[in-house]
């Protein structure tokens, strides 16, 4: 019986190592995450007949939604199914593992059960948080209809199959940042000849938002916020009212405004500390001055002229946390090309200015001549 025991073990280890070797095959050659996890635990179940479910959660590289996939010997095909709200508590308390966890018999951990969509009875599990970089990305559960004692040859083997989801994700995720990277590029390209294409600072305004808006999906609302020092003031430009609604309705001409003696708000802050500001819950910044009620999260820019803060970048998501490293970064290289842009307006009505003067001068000394 131990050597039929032994035997067997070796020939679900030799079918593993197969199944491993064509999955890194289908890794290189395949960038769809959907289909990658889909192929790791279909084949990771085929190969571990001891195995009777696996579920992997985790979080989609271009949407940042968690994701759970699924298989078993009841439903061999995969299948994926997104989670609208966030990890469950028991969930978020497996992917934050320091290490795997070995459960031999689940009568003592009888909630990890639920770590699977479909009712089960299963006897032990095995969890692994796995990360890529320093970000956790995936955890994987093994479901057992026994109790498995999980030997070194057992836990490695479930490793390996577990790793190989996380390669997938990482490879992902990678081709994610390219793409990311890319469309970063394309929409700066298209963006600043519009906003550079005109030398009316209200236009120059007016087109920036109208683009972001276009550019960023979450952007529910958006403005450019100037500082009024005479009254004491921040306040929204009139040519960027009409993308910023306010609950309170506003008179004509009116735009929403506060006073820094009173609050300065997300976009006073930054005029006054130059440094952006990215906040991914605004009920949790105290600064934060509610303007529009379905507001859920704010990303604020400076806009420097001639090394001070003229103006601030201001878009309001009606998403927590809807902002990236990302877009900070190709929203603030925008508010840079708009810096430009008013420089240049400002040089170019400062030369009309000084032309008309030139005319109005000659002129008059025209006009003295002929007295």
């Amino acid at each position: 019986a131990s050597r039929l025991a032994m035997n067997l073990e070796q020939a679900d280890r030799n079918r593993a190592l197969s199944e491993l070797r064509n999955l890194s095959q289908r890794l290189a050659d395949d960038d769809n995450l959907e289909r990658l996890l889909a192929a790791i635990i279909s084949q990771a179940l085929n190969a571990l007949q001891a195995v009777d479910a696996i579920a992997v959660y985790h979080q989609d590289p271009a949407t940042e939604q968690y994701i759970v996939t699924t298989v078993s010997s009841h439903q061999e095909t995969a299948v994926v199914t997104p989670l609208h709200n966030e990890l469950s508590s028991l969930v978020m308390l497996a992917w934050n593992l320091p290490e795997p966890k070995f459960v031999t018999d689940l009568t003592n951990a009888p909630r990890l059960r639920a770590a699977f969509p479909h009712k089960n009875q299963y006897q032990s599990t095995a969890v692994f948080p796995l990360e890529v970089g320093h970000n956790r990305v995936v955890c994987m559960f093994f479901g057992y209809k026994f109790q498995n004692r999980f030997s070194e040859a057992d836990r490695g083997t479930l490793e390996l199959f577990a790793q190989l989801a996380a390669l997938a994700i990482l490879r992902a995720r990678l081709h994610t940042e390219a793409d990311q990277r890319q469309k970063r590029l394309d929409t700066v390209s298209r963006i600043t000849p519009i906003i550079s294409a005109t030398v009316e600072i209200d236009l120059i305004f007016r087109n920036i938002i109208q683009e972001i808006r276009k550019a960023f999906p979450k952007a529910n609302n958006a403005c450019i916020v100037e500082h009024l020092p005479e009254k004491g003031e921040v306040a929204v430009t009139p040519s960027t009212q009409q993308f910023y609604r306010t609950d309170a309705p506003l008179l004509e001409d009116e735009t929403f405004r506060t006073q820094l003696s009173k609050r300065r708000g997300i976009a006073g802050r930054v005029l006054e500390t130059g440094n952006p500001s990215n906040v991914p819950d605004v009920s949790q910044d105290i600064d934060y001055i509610p303007g529009i009620s379905t507001t859920k999260s704010e990303i604020a820019l400076p806009i420097f002229i001639n090394d001070q803060v003229g103006f601030v970048l201001v878009v309001e998501s009606n998403q927590q946390a809807a902002f990236t490293e990302d877009d900070q970064e190709l929203l603030t290289t925008l508010a840079n090309h708009v810096a430009l842009a008013i420089k240049n307006a400002r040089q170019f009505q400062h030369a009309q200015a000084l032309e008309l003067t030139k005319k109005t001068a000659m002129m008059a000394t025209g006009l003295i001549h002929d007295i």
